[in-house]
């Protein structure tokens, strides 16, 4: 039998630089957040059509298209010239484009696809061929649980985040050991995106909801960006390749 000698990792990741995509609103900003309050320098892109906040001491936000290949590719080599190799890579930013099946054209699949799958690919080869090099690192993709459960409307959105799950395990195979790969999957989060999208303010509707989720509420952004401290916490180390699902219950896959 052969032994293979690795030095082992343990405890949290020490607070250093971290790469967010889409930080600058919704679940990309609470993340970006609860990591400045914890000591971390974050990196974050926004997208042309949203206004970024002001940054902080520790906050960097960058308007990248994440669609154009060439633009998300120079932002990985900016972030590597100007801050070395991440310590965590969150890939948060998505795009929904939902139409029935026979309505979505060529641009519509291309387009969810470019933000939602080949933008996580190229960040994740890009800074995680220098992540590798670190005493410790971790990516982090953004799921969907219609990923995994799909739903009508969604099918260039639902493909995506499932290809997105398996990017999550391959990277996991290929970055070890120094590098965990995971997927942090929402459920149910108020954000402006998932309230307008679902049609939640409408009383009826958030009824609905909430009669599926056995928590019996709707999820602030906050809660959401906690689930991260299972992933870069004490604990972490050993968690590798898998779907963290944070939704109050209501998939339980």
């Amino acid at each position: 039998m052969t032994s293979i000698d690795t030095e082992v990792q343990v405890g949290a990741l020490s607070p250093g630089i971290a790469v967010v995509t889409g930080a600058a609103t919704g679940l990309g900003s609470a993340l970006a957040q609860w990591l400045l309050a914890r000591g971390w320098t974050v990196v974050g892109t926004y997208n042309k059509s949203v206004s970024a906040d002001p940054e902080s001491e520790n906050l960097t936000l960058i308007q990248v298209d994440l669609a154009d290949s060439t633009l998300c590719a120079g932002f990985a080599d900016a972030v590597l010239r100007q801050f070395g190799p991440p310590t965590l890579l969150i890939n948060c930013a998505g795009i929904n484009i939902d139409k029935p099946l026979f309505d979505i054209n060529d641009d519509d699949w291309d387009t969810v696809f470019a933000v939602n799958v080949r933008a996580p690919f190229i960040l994740t080869r890009e800074l995680g061929s220098k992540m590798i090099s670190l005493p410790a690192a971790s990516i982090v993709n953004i799921g969907a649980t219609t990923g995994i459960r799909p739903r009508v409307d969604g099918a260039n959105y639902c493909a995506s985040k499932a290809a997105l799950h398996h990017l999550t395990k391959t990277s996991a195979l290929e970055l070890r050991p120094t590098v965990t790969v995971n997927t942090l999957i929402p459920g149910l989060i108020r954000t402006d995106e998932a309230w307008n999208r679902l049609g939640l303010t409408e009383s009826s509707s958030r009824d609905v909801a909430l009669a599926g989720i056995p928590a019996g509420r709707i999820a602030e952004p906050e809660e959401f960006a906690e689930a991260l401290g299972v992933i870069v916490g004490p604990g972490g180390r050993y968690i590798n390749g898998q779907k963290i699902i944070v939704d109050g219950g209501q998939f339980m896959y």
